[in-house]
C-alpha cells in the first residue's frame, strides 16, 4: 500500500511539474528594420507579371505585408512559414511621411532581425526596380540588429 501511495505522489509531482513546465511564456524578440521613402512616388504596383496589385502609397502596412514580398522572403531565407504565419509576426509604423519601421517578432532574437532584414531588402528591391531613373525609391535606413534581450510581456 505504501508503494502505489509513493508512486502515486511521484506521479502526481512529475505531472504537476510538467504542466507548470509548458504554461512557462516562450521568450520572444523583436527586431527592427527602418526604410525611407527617397520622394512621393504616388501608387505602387506590386507584384509578378501574372498578377499585380496596385495599391496607394498611404497603405504601407498591405504593401509591405503583401504576399509578393512575403513569398520571396520565405523562399529567400528558407523559412518554415507561410504567409499568413509570417505576417502576423510583423508590425508596420510609419512615422512621418517618409520612415517606415518594419518589426519582426520571433522566439530567437537572431530569426527576429533575419526576418525583419529580409522584409525591408526584398520590399526595397520591388519597389526600386519599378523606377528606371534612381531618383524615386526606397532605401533601407536601419537594418534590424540581434537582440539578446526577451521582450517583456506583461500579463493584465
Amino acid at each position: 500500500m505504501k508503494r502505489i501511495v509513493c508512486v502515486l505522489l511521484l506521479l502526481s509531482a512529475v505531472l504537476l511539474y510538467a504542466g507548470c513546465a509548458a504554461l512557462q511564456e516562450v521568450p520572444t524578440y523583436t527586431a527592427t528594420a527602418t526604410i525611407r521613402w527617397e520622394e512621393n512616388m504616388g501608387d505602387a504596383v506590386i507584384g509578378t507579371d501574372e498578377m499585380q496589385c496596385i495599391y496607394p502609397i498611404d497603405d504601407h502596412e498591405r504593401l509591405i505585408t503583401s504576399f509578393s514580398v512575403l513569398s520571396r522572403v520565405i523562399e529567400r531565407e528558407a523559412l518554415l512559414y507561410s504567409e499568413t504565419e509570417l505576417k502576423s509576426m510583423l508590425r508596420i509604423h510609419r512615422e512621418k511621411d517618409d520612415l517606415f519601421f518594419i518589426s519582426a517578432t520571433a522566439s530567437t532574437g537572431k530569426v527576429a532581425a533575419q526576418i525583419a532584414n529580409a522584409v525591408a531588402t526584398i520590399f526595397c528591391d520591388l519597389v526600386n526596380a519599378m523606377y528606371d531613373d534612381g531618383k524615386a525609391g526606397v532605401k533601407i535606413w536601419d537594418e534590424a540588429t540581434v537582440s539578446t534581450v526577451p521582450d517583456i510581456n506583461i500579463q493584465a
